[in-house]
């Protein structure tokens, strides 16, 4: 694959008639096995190839793509991106592209991963189903396996590749009036255990049946690290610099202030073993291991390179995971602690209500619990919330042990506790 990239590459460098140019090339491969209704229902081998080509000439820019890699169609995208680049207006905020970097080592790649088959994703799947089955429960859910082989070079030296590979095993357990659902996600396969993740799914899914409707208010919650993940992704990715200076946030003015409770530090880290990311951004430059909130205190926002040239504040670049270091209690201590709350898997449909109070809407999703005086009382029917995360952040009171999990960005995060969410609705299922 590298011959592959180097012999594209050198066609975009060689042919550019730009000031300045870059191509980034990704190959990728994935295997992906969908089951319903007790059977398996599709797989798919696929593989993808993609390059991409931005050329400036001073500031106007342009960029084009293709997903074929012989010589003539190279130099056609390389044509076409100097093209739209000469009938572009000037982008004020561009910067010539960075030099050659140093980048953290991450180990992010299985052979095992990449060997996986189809008929090995098969078996794991057919083992959940009988599980399932044997419950008087209908399962859904997905084994994907994929590998991708990432290059990035430009016109002033720079040179980076990096090689990951990922696996996700996820099931949803069915009665008539309940569901329950459990992932395990992992760069190597062999961490992946479909037995433990559908007993999961199926004890929730049990455990949910015959939901009850109670009132929509605020509550106390424990969040598990699924539904942590995918508030997260929405705190993370909001804290834009450029924004905030120019009051275009939620984050505006609290640079170095205490927006959380001490009990919250969200970081990034792509040399994290644990959820180990790729260690350069889209322009080559490279990931960062940096605190956004440390203690509760909003330590960083992430700034680009125009905004940090602009503003001298050192580089940061956005996250490429998201890391939340929790205390190591378990979801029945933390249970035991509630007086009057819910038990939440994960969300699903979350949007933006109020950006500048960071507020999010949403649901909640396959399985969800009441708790009174320190124990689990009976199953909820799902409802909506809608609630300022900058609250919640302020509002947490004890966390759990890491897990990996993200389905917007690679994340591992604990469950956590909040003391005040608010529901607004209930659903009909």
């Amino acid at each position: 694959m590298r011959e592959i990239a180097e012999k594209a590459i050198e066609i975009v460098l060689s042919n550019s008639k730009g000031d300045h140019t870059e191509v980034s090339l990704a190959l990728s491969r994935q295997g992906a096995t969908r089951f319903a209704n007790n059977a398996i229902t599709h797989n798919q081998e696929s593989e993808r190839v993609e390059i991409s080509v931005r050329v400036a000439f001073g500031n106007k820019v342009g960029s084009a793509s293709t997903n074929l890699l012989d010589e003539r169609s190279i130099v056609e995208v390389v044509r076409r991106a100097e093209e739209i680049a000469m009938a572009a207006e000037p982008d004020t905020e561009y910067l010539p592209p960075p030099g050659p970097q140093d980048y953290l080592q991450t180990q992010c790649f299985s052979e095992k991963t990449d060997l996986f088959g189809p008929m090995d994703r098969a078996e794991a799947i057919r083992a959940s189903i009988d599980m399932c089955e044997s419950k008087g429960l209908v399962s859904a859910g997905s084994f994907i396996t994929a590998r991708t082989d990432l290059f990035i070079a430009n016109s002033s030296g720079l040179r980076a590749e990096h090689r990951e590979s990922m696996s996700r095993f996820a099931v949803t357990a069915i009665s008539p009036d309940s569901s329950g659902w459990a992932e395990s996600i992992d760069f190597d396969v062999t961490r992946i255990d479909p037995i433990s993740t559908t007993r999961i799914a199926i004890e929730k899914a049990i455990a949910s049946k015959s939901p009850k409707e109670i009132e929509p208010r605020s509550y106390e919650v424990i969040l598990e690290p699924a539904a942590v993940a995918e508030l997260g992704a929405f705190i993370i990715f909001s804290m834009d610099a450029k924004a905030a200076h120019e009051g275009r946030s939620p984050f505006t003015g609290k640079e170095g202030e205490r927006i959380g409770s001490e009990l919250v530090t969200l970081r990034s880290d792509p040399s994290d073993p644990r959820c180990p990311s790729t260690p350069f951004l889209g322009d080559g430059m490279p990931a960062q291991r940096i605190f956004w909130i440390r203690n509760g205190v909003l330590e960083n926002l992430f700034y680009s390179r125009f905004w940090a040239q602009k503003t001298g504040h050192p580089f940061t670049g956005m996250p490429t995971n998201l890391i939340m270091d929790g205390q190591g209690k378990s979801i029945e201590e933390m249970i035991s602690s509630v007086k009057d709350g819910l038990l939440i898997t994960r969300f699903w449909y979350i949007r933006f209500v109020e950006e500048m109070r960071l507020v999010l809407t949403g649901m909640t999703r396959d399985g969800v619990f009441k708790v009174e005086d320190g124990r689990i009382i009976h199953s909820v029917k799902n409802m909506r919330f809608n609630e300022s995360m900058l609250d919640a952040l302020s509002n947490v009171e004890a966390t759990g042990r890491e897990k990996r999990t993200g389905e917007y960005i690679p994340s591992l995060v604990p469950a956590i506790k909040i003391s005040s969410f608010t529901f607004t609705s209930t659903t009909t299922f």
